[in-house]
C-alpha cells in the first residue's frame, strides 16, 4: 500500500490486523444457519512468502462454532488445511478473525484457504475487508474483496495483494 493511500496518522506497520466478513457463500435455510469457515489465513509481509503465518502474536475471533470442539481462531493459522476457524451459526455478517502481533508488521498480501470439503468451500467468505488498527479499537479498511464465489472443495487458496 502506498503512503498516499494509507489513512492519515496510521503507520504502515501496526500490531492489529483482522478480516471482517460481510457476506458468506453459505445462505443456509433462510440464512439463519450460515457460517464462515476459513481453513488457513496468512498475513504476508512479503508477496508470495512465507507459506504460513509469520510473526508472533495472538489470534482471536468474534465467535466460534460451539457445537463441536476444534474450530477456534488458532486453527486458521496452524498450517493444517484440514482444520479451520468457523464462526457461530448465523453470526457470519460482520464476524471477524483478528491477529494481534507482538511487534508491528506491514502486510503486503492476504492469503485465504478454503476448508477442503464441499461444505467448507460453500461456507467460505464471499465479501469482506482486511483491516488494520493502531489501537485495536478503531479499524481502517486496507483491502476490500467482493463476490468471491465458486471456491474449490479441494482447499483452494486465493491471494489478495494490498
Amino acid at each position: 500500500m502506498s503512503a498516499a493511500s494509507r489513512p492519515v496518522g496510521i503507520p504502515a506497520a501496526v500490531r492489529y490486523w483482522r478480516i471482517l466478513n460481510t457476506e458468506t457463500n453459505d445462505t443456509g435455510p433462510g440464512g439463519q444457519n450460515s457460517y464462515i469457515t476459513i481453513s488457513e489465513i496468512n498475513f504476508r509481509p512479503i508477496i508470495g512468502t512465507p507459506a504460513t503465518m509469520s510473526g508472533t502474536g495472538t489470534p482471536t475471533a468474534s465467535s466460534t462454532y460451539t457445537t463441536a470442539a476444534g474450530w477456534e481462531a488458532p486453527k486458521a493459522i496452524d498450517g493444517v488445511n484440514t482444520t479451520a476457524w468457523i464462526c457461530q451459526a448465523g453470526l457470519y455478517a460482520n464476524s471477524w478473525w483478528r491477529f494481534v502481533y507482538t511487534n508491528p508488521i506491514e502486510i503486503k498480501q492476504l492469503a485465504l484457504t478454503s476448508y477442503p470439503t464441499a461444505a467448507g468451500a460453500v461456507q467460505m467468505v464471499k465479501s469482506g475487508f482486511l483491516q488494520k488498527s493502531f489501537d485495536g479499537n478503531t479499524w481502517y479498511n486496507v483491502l476490500s474483496f467482493t463476490n468471491q464465489t465458486a471456491w474449490a472443495s479441494a482447499g483452494e487458496t486465493r491471494l489478495f495483494s494490498v
